[in-house]
């Protein structure tokens, strides 16, 4: 009997916490999609604004980067079109590429029926290529995510994926290609940058500004699994939202507050992509090391959620 009380005291202290947790994110996360039209929980906009108005205020950008950061926070959305040389993209794709050939460690694979389905390579900050990868952080680059973000700001990845076509249409998720948002911290924004020229049949991403997502959300929409009364809304966006353009096409949104999927190839086709995760800082940090300048309610934060379970192997 003591065994079994102790087991799961154990497994309450474990999981229970972060169950009870989890549940409430998620209510509060629907409660505002439903009265306010904002898929991210009250609690997380409260950080996400905390943290980048702290940013902005002890590292503010000029402000003509102001004025333009208000519009894309307002959108979720900022296109930078042809922005990126193309003999940097190149040189990224033909490393990808070797990297895919000769098996590397790093390598991340998804099967589906014994296919591939994805493949996706994340450089790391010690990666002796990473300066390659480096090269899409352009001035106009830096200047937009700047703008964006109010502030200086540290890259947390840079990743390269490439998608292949579904042999159920895309019915199912297997790489984010269900309409959802990331979750937890609003004060990231993703850059993509196309290694390749993008059509609608290569499966762009497929992104709905904030006005539109405020939209679905208020007409139902729970989750990337139930679509609820969103449905038909979801239908029209999936005509009219594909972002597809030329290699070196680049683009910057909120993955946190803006609906979004991943377009999904035409059979014989794929898409490969450069995607950049950033975060607000007081320094322009292309190559962090984040324990570094992990704060002190960092440092907190973490070792909750590992008291929590998060971190159980």
């Amino acid at each position: 009997m003591k065994n079994l009380v102790s087991d799961v005291t154990h497994f309450f202290r474990l999981h229970g916490f972060r169950t009870i947790f989890l549940l409430w994110t998620e209510a509060e996360r629907r409660l505002s999609a439903k009265l306010i039209g904002i898929p991210a929980g009250f609690l997380e906009q409260l950080h996400g604004n905390l943290v980048r108005s702290y940013f902005a205020m002890i590292a503010p950008v000029p402000k003509n980067l102001k004025s333009r950061g208000r519009e894309i926070r307002k959108n979720g959305l900022e296109v930078l079109e042809k922005s990126i040389d193309i003999g940097a993209i190149d040189k990224i794709y033909s490393l990808f590429e070797h990297r895919v050939a000769t098996s590397h460690l790093a390598i991340n694979k998804t099967f589906v029926a014994g296919n591939v389905v994805s493949e996706a390579i994340e450089f790391g900050f010690a990666d002796p290529d990473l300066p390659v990868v480096q090269t899409v952080m352009t001035e106009q680059v830096v200047d937009a995510l700047r703008a964006t973000m109010g502030t200086n700001f540290q890259v947390v990845s840079y990743t390269v994926w490439r998608n292949f076509a579904l042999t159920d249409g895309g019915q199912q998720d297997v790489y984010s290609n269900r309409w959802h948002v990331d979750g937890a911290r609003t004060d990231e924004y993703k850059l993509f940058v196309f290694m390749q020229d993008v059509t609608p049949e290569h499966g762009g991403t497929i992104i709905a500004n904030r006005v539109d997502t405020r939209e679905v959300c208020r007409a139902g929409y729970l989750s990337r699994k139930h679509y609820a009364g969103a449905e038909s809304m979801l239908k029209v966006l999936d005509e009219r939202s594909s972002i597809a353009g030329p290699k070196g096409y680049a683009y910057i949104f909120t993955p946190n507050l803006c609906l979004h999927r991943a377009g999904v190839p035409k059979p014989g086709l794929s898409r490969t992509v450069l995607m950049v995760r950033v975060l607000p800082h007081r320094c322009l940090d292309l190559n962090p090391r984040r324990d570094e300048h992990m704060s002190k309610l960092g440092r907190v934060i973490k070792k909750f959620t590992s008291y929590l379970g998060h971190n159980d192997p």
